[in-house]
C-alpha cells in the first residue's frame, strides 16, 4: 500500500513540476532561416510579393488558410520587405520575408513569429518548433532558389 501511494505522489509531483515548468515558458516563438540567390532582387520580387506564388515555394504557407494582413515596406534599393499576419484558435503569425542586396546576389531571409494562444503544455511543446518549421523554412527557400535560379 506505501509503495502504491509513494508511486501516486511521484507521478502527481513530476506532472506538477511540468506543469509549473511549462507556465514558466513564453508563449512566443520565433523561426528564422536565409538563403543566399545569384539573383538580383528584381528577380525575386515576383516571387515573394505575391502570396499566391508563395504556393510555389513556401511550405509553411500551403494552404494559407488563416491569412488576415499582407503588407509590403519597400526600404531602400534592392532591399524589401513582406509581411504577412495570420490568426487560428491556436496561434497568431507573423511572417516576414526579407530581400536583401549582396556584392553578386541577394539573400533572402524568411522570418517567422508567433504566440500559442492555448495551454501550458502547447508552450512546452512549442519549443520544437524551431527544429520543425525550420526544416520546412529551410526547404521552401531552397525551393525559391531553384525556381529563380532556373
Amino acid at each position: 500500500m506505501n509503495k502504491l501511494i509513494a508511486s501516486i505522489t511521484a507521478v502527481a509531483t513530476v506532472t506538477a513540476g511540468l506543469l509549473l515548468f511549462s507556465l514558466s515558458l513564453t508563449p512566443n516563438w520565433t523561426v528564422q532561416r536565409r538563403v543566399y540567390i545569384n539573383a538580383r532582387p528584381a528577380e525575386i520580387m515576383p516571387y515573394v510579393n505575391n502570396v499566391k506564388s508563395w504556393e510555389k515555394w513556401n511550405n509553411a504557407w500551403e494552404a494559407q488558410n488563416g491569412i488576415t494582413q499582407v503588407k509590403t515596406t519597400l526600404k531602400n534599393e534592392g532591399e524589401a520587405v513582406f509581411s504577412l499576419k495570420s490568426e487560428e484558435k491556436i496561434n497568431a503569425e507573423h511572417s516576414l520575408v526579407k530581400v536583401v542586396r549582396a556584392e553578386y546576389g541577394s539573400y533572402v531571409y524568411l522570418k517567422v513569429d508567433g504566440s500559442s494562444k492555448s495551454s501550458p503544455m502547447t508552450r512546452f511543446l512549442i519549443q520544437f518548433h524551431n527544429d520543425n518549421l525550420g526544416a520546412q523554412m529551410a526547404e521552401g527557400l531552397k525551393k525559391l532558389k531553384n525556381e529563380v535560379e532556373k
